[in-house]
């Protein structure tokens, strides 16, 4: 089992300008973790702030590796709508989870506003990478749901490390005002990727599906596939989903994970 000992403490907003809702994002921290009745929450700090994650430690006798789950727009790092049912089944199959809060808005706003919280979001992306190295972990995956595929690709486009092994991207599409840039940033990844999405997805998904498979064309370790008889929400196929993102991690990121001994 990965022995990992974590910093405990509260959420902690430092005075430094930034994109995101402070307030709305310690009222949804605060919502997420009334109930927990797995994992421990850490705190984690990038250059000018800290932020919240929820740290699901490996439960099996073979020890894989590491996932930083990234949840949609507005979604707490207990969110039970795609994640929450990752950090259930994945520690039992050899994968320490780590779910991260990332940066929220007001609850109006619109997918699109969200853009200008990536900078912001990567900084969290990066801070955990490095929290999780630190402690020895070598076999790291990004696995994305809706904005926060978009939050991995982003990380994984700017930076290339050896420690990311693959990407999972569940249901992370684009609108067409941002399909330019998108596009440009898929093209840098080349890293392994799984990209996930849902018969009944949103548009933004299903219209973008054919552009994300011309674009991993060729590449090592892509596959693309869609679950029937559900939604965006993946409610009732949780558990199949997940079993699937196991499925693929296991030929592409084989369990090398290094641990240190503190």
């Amino acid at each position: 089992m990965i022995k990992i000992h974590c910093i405990a403490g509260l959420l902690v907003f430092q005075a430094a300008a930034w994109a995101g809702n402070s307030v709305v994002e310690t009222e949804l921290v605060t919502d997420s973790l009334k109930t927990l009745p797995h994992g421990e929450k850490i705190q984690i700090s990038t250059a000018d702030r800290s932020f919240i994650a929820v740290l699901d430690e490996d439960r099996s006798q073979s020890t894989e590796g590491g996932v930083i789950l990234l949840p949609e727009a507005g979604h707490g790092p207990t969110t039970q709508t795609v994640i929450g049912p990752l950090r259930d089944y994945l520690p039992d199959h050899g994968w320490t989870t780590l779910s991260l809060q990332l940066p929220v808005l007001e609850p109006e706003a619109r997918l699109t506003e969200y853009w200008k919280l990536l900078p912001e979001a990567g900084k969290r992306v990066t801070a955990a990478v490095n929290w999780w190295k630190q402690k020895g972990v070598k076999n790291i995956v990004l696995l994305g749901y809706g904005w926060g595929g978009l939050v991995a690709a982003t990380y994984l486009a700017g930076r290339p490390d050896e420690a990311i092994r693959a990407a999972v991207f569940i249901s992370s599409g684009w609108p067409p005002e941002r399909s330019k840039e998108t596009k440009e940033r898929l093209t840098k990844i080349n890293v392994p990727v799984l990209d996930i999405s849902a018969q009944r997805d949103n548009p933004e998904v299903l219209d973008t599906r054919l552009d994300r498979r011309l674009i991993f064309k060729g590449k090592k370790g892509y596959r693309q596939f869609s679950v029937s008889a559900t939604g965006h929400d993946y409610l009732a196929r949780s558990r199949f989903l997940a079993k699937r993102v196991l499925g693929w991690l296991r030929q592409v990121a084989p369990g090398v994970t290094l641990v240190n001994s503190d």
